[in-house]
């Protein structure tokens, strides 16, 4: 992973960003809960991949123009690759995930 939530007021894109074609998000990300996870994800230069959140309640983050629930990225040597990403559904119990639900990553990715 490219990036990470460093406090609740800063937000820090870290790591080789320039490297990375897509990212998925991790527990900590919800660390500070959604308007920290949307700077987070708005600060990002490349499309980020989650596919099993509900985004119901939460429109700020799904209506974010890199957020996507699968993508796919055109390679220079013309091949395209899919990619998919998840959150683990325990991490609503291990972190501030707010309005957003965390379903299946199985029944998501189907």
């Amino acid at each position: 992973m490219c990036g990470m939530v460093v406090d609740k007021d800063i937000t820090q894109v870290q790591g080789h960003s320039n490297v990375f074609l897509s990212q998925t998000l991790g527990n900590h990300e919800f660390d500070f809960g959604t308007k920290t996870l949307k700077s987070f994800i708005e600060k990002l230069k490349v499309p980020v991949v989650v596919s099993n959140l509900n985004l119901t309640e939460a429109p700020e983050i799904e209506n974010l123009s890199n957020f996507r629930k699968s993508v796919v990225i055109p390679l220079s040597d013309g091949m395209r690759v899919g990619v998919v990403g998840y959150v683990l559904p325990d991490t609503m119990s291990q972190a501030s995930t707010g309005k957003i639900v965390i379903t299946s990553e199985i029944e998501a990715i189907k």
